[in-house]
Protein backbone atom coordinates (compact mmCIF):
# COMPACT_ATOMS: atom_id res chain seq x y z
CA UNK A 1 0.00 0.00 0.00
CA UNK A 2 1.51 3.36 -0.99
CA UNK A 3 2.18 5.75 1.84
CA UNK A 4 1.00 9.33 1.86
CA UNK A 5 2.62 12.33 3.48
CA UNK A 6 1.01 14.99 5.61
CA UNK A 7 1.78 18.66 5.14
CA UNK A 8 -0.63 20.21 7.60
CA UNK A 9 0.50 22.88 10.05
CA UNK A 10 0.99 20.46 12.94
CA UNK A 11 3.27 18.35 10.74
CA UNK A 12 5.21 21.39 9.55
CA UNK A 13 5.65 22.58 13.12
CA UNK A 14 7.30 19.32 14.13
CA UNK A 15 9.36 19.12 10.92
CA UNK A 16 10.52 22.72 11.45
CA UNK A 17 11.80 21.74 14.89
CA UNK A 18 13.62 18.68 13.53
CA UNK A 19 15.22 20.70 10.75
CA UNK A 20 16.10 23.54 13.11
CA UNK A 21 17.89 21.06 15.37
CA UNK A 22 19.90 19.98 12.33
CA UNK A 23 20.36 23.60 11.19
CA UNK A 24 18.74 22.86 7.82
CA UNK A 25 15.42 24.70 8.21
CA UNK A 26 16.24 26.62 5.04
CA UNK A 27 15.20 23.48 3.14
CA UNK A 28 11.62 24.38 4.03
CA UNK A 29 11.85 28.08 3.28
CA UNK A 30 13.90 27.83 0.12
CA UNK A 31 16.79 29.76 1.66
CA UNK A 32 20.40 28.75 1.11
CA UNK A 33 21.54 25.99 3.45
CA UNK A 34 25.13 25.10 4.26
CA UNK A 35 24.61 21.40 3.77
CA UNK A 36 27.30 18.77 3.71
CA UNK A 37 26.46 15.13 3.16
CA UNK A 38 28.36 14.15 6.31
CA UNK A 39 26.40 16.65 8.42
CA UNK A 40 23.09 15.48 6.95
CA UNK A 41 23.86 11.80 7.46
CA UNK A 42 25.07 12.45 10.99
CA UNK A 43 21.92 14.36 11.87
CA UNK A 44 19.45 12.05 10.18
CA UNK A 45 20.97 8.69 11.01
CA UNK A 46 23.19 9.05 14.05
CA UNK A 47 20.82 11.34 15.93
CA UNK A 48 17.77 9.27 14.89
CA UNK A 49 16.08 12.18 13.16
CA UNK A 50 15.23 10.21 10.00
CA UNK A 51 12.82 8.00 11.91
CA UNK A 52 11.26 10.96 13.72
CA UNK A 53 10.94 12.88 10.44
CA UNK A 54 9.35 9.99 8.51
CA UNK A 55 6.98 9.14 11.35
CA UNK A 56 5.94 12.78 11.51
CA UNK A 57 5.27 13.22 7.80
CA UNK A 58 3.36 9.93 7.48
CA UNK A 59 1.64 9.74 10.86
CA UNK A 60 2.81 6.12 11.10
CA UNK A 61 4.75 4.57 13.97
CA UNK A 62 6.74 2.38 11.57
CA UNK A 63 10.45 1.92 12.14
CA UNK A 64 11.55 3.62 8.93
CA UNK A 65 15.15 2.66 9.57
CA UNK A 66 14.12 -0.91 8.71
CA UNK A 67 12.86 0.09 5.24
CA UNK A 68 14.90 0.14 2.08
CA UNK A 69 16.58 3.47 1.50
CA UNK A 70 14.64 3.83 -1.79
CA UNK A 71 11.32 3.80 0.11
CA UNK A 72 12.53 6.42 2.58
CA UNK A 73 13.89 8.65 -0.19
CA UNK A 74 10.53 8.43 -2.03
CA UNK A 75 8.70 9.61 1.11
CA UNK A 76 11.11 12.46 1.70
CA UNK A 77 10.90 13.50 -1.96
CA UNK A 78 7.11 13.44 -1.89
CA UNK A 79 7.09 15.62 1.21
CA UNK A 80 9.44 18.19 -0.31
CA UNK A 81 7.59 18.30 -3.62
CA UNK A 82 4.33 18.94 -1.81
CA UNK A 83 5.71 21.59 0.54
CA UNK A 84 7.64 23.29 -2.27
CA UNK A 85 4.41 23.76 -4.20
CA UNK A 86 2.58 25.11 -1.16
CA UNK A 87 5.40 27.39 -0.01
CA UNK A 88 5.75 28.62 -3.58
CA UNK A 89 2.20 29.93 -3.43
CA UNK A 90 2.91 31.59 -0.08
CA UNK A 91 6.06 33.18 -1.46
CA UNK A 92 4.03 34.69 -4.33
CA UNK A 93 1.61 36.24 -1.84
CA UNK A 94 4.41 37.65 0.33
CA UNK A 95 6.27 39.00 -2.70
CA UNK A 96 3.10 40.66 -4.01
CA UNK A 97 2.52 42.34 -0.65
CA UNK A 98 6.08 43.64 -0.55
CA UNK A 99 5.70 45.43 -3.88
CA UNK A 100 5.00 49.13 -3.85
CA UNK A 101 1.89 50.40 -5.67
CA UNK A 102 4.06 51.70 -8.54
CA UNK A 103 5.66 48.26 -8.95
CA UNK A 104 2.24 46.61 -8.97
CA UNK A 105 0.96 49.08 -11.57
CA UNK A 106 4.07 48.60 -13.70
CA UNK A 107 3.55 44.83 -13.79
CA UNK A 108 -0.07 45.13 -14.95
CA UNK A 109 -0.95 45.65 -18.59
CA UNK A 110 -1.86 49.17 -19.59
CA UNK A 111 -5.58 49.42 -20.39
CA UNK A 112 -6.36 50.52 -23.91
CA UNK A 113 -9.28 52.83 -24.63
CA UNK A 114 -12.19 51.07 -26.20
CA UNK A 115 -13.95 52.47 -29.19
CA UNK A 116 -17.67 52.41 -28.82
Amino acid sequence: MPRTVKTNLNTLKVVWGIFKDLEIEGLLTGEAVDLSLAKLIDGLLTQGKINEFCQTITGEKTDFEELEIKEVIELISLFFLSTKEQFGELKKIVTAREKTPSQINASQPTPTPSTA
